[in-house]
């Protein structure tokens, strides 16, 4: 075969490999491709981040869906009571409401543009008729359902503005359909105390002073978190001075605080347990502390949960409870993980499964009423896990 023919069946051969080569990039640029969302496309072949079993799980994780849902970071997400919605907050100061469709998947269902800040947490209140947002615009806001199923603002609240520290960080709702009452924790170190009056209207009724009268310090560390028992019996505080505050009510209904959690290294979230008995508080050496209360109502650590600094930073995991208590979610946001813990026979939580190689890094969490999903939110993306209980 001479030179020319060589020549030629070569360059056939290239040009043949350069459309096949294009054609399967414009394969893979299709639509379909294209409707995936980035956390999708973060995945190895498209798959769901490894999941490391540990001990017999409780609760089997399976990748479901990756949302693509926000344009800066993350800050909160919130199952509603019905499990109907999923609401996701960020620092791109909106709010996003997300359903199912007919075949399971979640889409968006609205954007609520209202805040003019950063949107820190988002909470449904337990009849799910009530959606209430906390930003570092100076308020805190509430919504509610129209008759054609679109959440619509209906009440603002406060102005929380105190020198360069401002806003709202944290919300919470009483668990209590027939006497629902809210608490924040705000910027200028205090929590507030919410109800509804007669009217339906909502007030702040009493101020939850963290911070002790001798405290001569003219601004406070501001409060980072906040948390209500299933019970309603308790209000949980944290600070951003590595302290938590319990509070609970007297006989005439107003707030005193009991006792004051000093974790060495408190940094972040605090959850309680379903049945109200334990309290989970995201550390910044990466570790989870629980305390339980005692016969004495007591607050006491019982348990540390993880190793000390394994990432060499100091973010605090985030946490969630399962709604049955049968198992916590954690999640770290240094080295990307969440780590599902079940409590043994004896009493202990130990690590059932853990998630890993997230193309996200965790910020937020939450799980469904009826522990069906887990939602994982970080960067600008929503990662949704199907969770399939054990029979025990």
């Amino acid at each position: 075969m001479d030179r020319k023919k060589i020549f030629f069946l070569g360059a056939m051969w290239v040009t043949l490999m350069m459309i096949v080569l294009t054609s399967g990039h414009l394969i893979a640029n299709s639509d379909d491709q294209q409707r995936l969302s980035a956390v999708e496309r973060g995945y190895p072949g498209n798959e769901a981040p490894d999941t490391i079993p540990r001990e017999t799980p409780t609760a089997h994780p399976n990748f479901l869906q990756g949302l693509d849902a926000h344009r800066d970071t993350l800050t909160a997400v919130a199952f509603s009571p019905d499990g109907r919605w999923l609401a996701s907050a960020s620092r791109d100061n909106t709010m996003r409401l997300w359903q199912q469709d007919n075949s399971g998947r979640w889409q968006a269902a609205q954007t609520l543009h209202e805040h003019t800040g950063i949107v820190w947490d988002v909470a449904f209140s337990p009849n799910g008729e009530w959606l209430a947002s906390a930003s570092n615009d100076d308020t805190l806001r509430l919504w509610s359902r129209n008759t054609v199923d679109e959440w619509k603002l209906v009440q603002t609240l406060g102005d929380f503005r105190v020198g360069v520290f401002r806003g709202v960080n944290a919300v919470a709702f009483s668990k209590d359909i027939n006497d629902m009452w809210m608490a924040s924790a705000n910027a200028d170190g205090t929590g507030t105390f919410y109800t509804q009056d007669a009217s339906g209207i909502w007030q702040a009724v009493q101020t939850l002073s963290h911070y002790d009268e001798n405290d001569t310090r003219e601004v406070k560390p501001a409060l980072r978190a906040v948390d209500v028992s299933s019970d309603d019996e308790w209000i949980a505080l944290g600070s951003g001075d590595a302290n938590v505050s319990m509070w609970h009510q007297d006989a005439a209904g107003i707030w005193q605080r009991q006792n004051i959690l000093s974790p060495d290294h408190y940094s972040g979230d605090i959850a309680f347990s379903p049945d109200g008995q334990a309290l989970a508080i995201g550390l910044d050496d990466s570790t989870v502390g629980l305390w339980q209360l005692d016969a004495n109502s007591i607050w006491r650590i019982v348990q540390v949960l993880g190793q000390p600094y394994r990432t060499g930073g100091t973010k605090s995991p985030i946490l969630a409870f399962s709604p049955d208590g049968r198992w916590l979610a954690t999640s770290e946001y240094l080295d990307s993980t969440i780590e599902l813990w079940h409590m043994n026979a004896a009493g202990e939580w130990v690590i059932v499964n853990t998630l890993t190689n997230f193309p996200h890094r965790p910020s937020a969490l939450a799980i469904s009423p009826v522990g069906d999903f887990l939602a994982s939110g970080g960067d600008t993306d929503i990662a949704i896990w199907r969770i399939t209980l054990a029979t025990e």
